[in-house]
């Protein structure tokens, strides 16, 4: 789907624990490409591992990342160090997500 008038379009893109950042990537990409401007894109975070705030900068180095907090680094799993945030930023997302639409 063709976004009409690309330029006055803003996005908010969230992720409650930015890991690698990999996804992010793919998501921006999909809007970039859509004619949105790079400077319109926001990411907002609970949680971010360095890791991942350096492989968005490196490919987007214009995109504005908020976070709350930044981890020291990935575990062994490719995870920041508190997964359970992750976990319960998704059930809260679910949870909102399943009340709206009731």
């Amino acid at each position: 789907m063709e976004a009409p008038n690309p330029e006055k379009f803003y996005i908010y893109l969230t992720d409650p624990m930015l890991a690698t950042g990999n996804t992010l990537i793919e998501a921006i990409k999909l809007y970039a490409d859509k004619g949105i401007p790079v400077d319109n894109i926001k990411i907002i975070c609970i949680i971010a591992a360095p890791e991942g705030i350096e492989n968005i900068q490196k490919h987007y180095p214009d995109i504005e990342i908020i976070t709350a907090a930044v981890d020291d680094h990935l575990n062994e799993k490719k995870a920041t160090s508190f997964p359970e945030w992750a976990m319960l930023g998704t059930e809260f997302l679910i949870h909102k997500i399943i009340c709206k639409n009731m």
